[in-house]
């Protein structure tokens, strides 16, 4: 049972909040690696990842609530959440373990607001109200194509600029444009989703933008946000905000391309059915390279 709780969590999406709690980490430190009197804080840093991991699994447990509920999920579009549909968990018991999880997420970020101050709170608040308000409460955004839009924020600079504040007690801009190359990513693993369920949520009559676009259109905003996240990561690289270390990411151009072309191949449908897969996979691919690269860049400050 514990085993069906634990992929219930989808923990292979867990990626979406390591990547920019670390790469929050890395700038902060990569950047203070060589000013006197800065510490690293590792507690705090242990203390804001598993935060955002438990905000991370609660909120994909009220989104499994929330989809079945609604009717949204099915037997037939429900791949990777199949556990309400098929009557292997129940409804309200998911939604509780999904509250129980918010909770303890909520605790863990209660302790960093009095470790490092009032923007933890702030961001925190933001994080709960997202994850809360996603598929469930009264209007959920996401059925409204609204999802996009709020994950670009919410699991980019919401979560970047909170895990640079726990280490340098400061709020900058450079934090917030160094988190957009995630942003564009992250928001196209729900496009991607949203790509691959345009009939079953056309059934359900809910509302996502690619309904929206229709897949032609749909397949050219997906490009859009992959693109964004190399056209993004050169200009915060170009402004100096991230180190020119940071530009490692551009060495998965090729990977990125392949992918495009086949795209536009004749077996379309095939390709839409992996492609959020895919697009995670790049995402954390892509992450893991631009924190080495920033991390490189503090490695070399010590060295020198």
């Amino acid at each position: 049972m514990l085993y069906t709780w634990i992929i219930a969590t989808r923990p292979w999406s867990f990626t979406a909040a390591l990547i920019p709690i670390s790469l929050g980490t890395a700038l902060a430190w990569s950047g203070t690696v060589k000013t006197p009197g800065v510490p690293f804080h590792f507690f705090c840093f242990l203390l804001i990842l598993l935060s955002g991991l438990l905000l991370q699994a609660g909120t994909n447990l009220l989104n499994t609530y929330g989809d079945f509920i609604s009717g949204v999920d099915t037997l037939d579009s429900a791949v990777t959440c199949p556990q309400l549909v098929r009557g292997i968990l129940l409804p309200e018991k998911v939604k509780q373990v999904g509250i129980a999880l918010l909770v303890l997420s909520v605790i863990l970020g209660l302790i960093l607001y009095l470790l490092s101050g009032w923007p933890i709170l702030l961001f925190g608040v933001i994080g709960l109200i997202g994850s809360a308000t996603y598929t469930t409460g009264s209007s959920p955004y996401k059925y409204k194509g609204l999802g996009p839009i709020f994950v670009f924020f919410l699991m980019g600079p919401c979560m970047v600029l909170p895990a640079y504040y726990v280490q340098a007690d400061v709020l900058t801009w450079s934090s917030f444009f160094a988190s957009l190359p995630i942003s564009f990513l992250v928001t196209a693993i729900m496009h991607a989703n949203d790509l691959r369920d345009i009939q079953h949520d056309k059934l359900a009559n809910i509302s996502t933008v690619a309904i929206w676009l229709e897949l032609k259109s749909s397949l050219v905003l997906y490009r859009i946000l992959c693109l964004g996240a190399f056209v993004s990561l050169i200009f915060v690289v170009a402004f100096g905000l991230v180190p020119i270390t940071g530009i490692l990411p551009l060495a998965l151009t090729p990977y990125l391309n392949s992918k495009l072309k086949r795209l536009r191949a004749s077996e379309i449908d095939n390709e839409l059915i992996v492609l959020e897969g895919w697009t995670a996979q790049f995402h954390f691919l892509f992450g893991v390279f631009y924190v080495v690269g920033v991390l490189l860049w503090g490695i070399i400050q010590v060295i020198l």
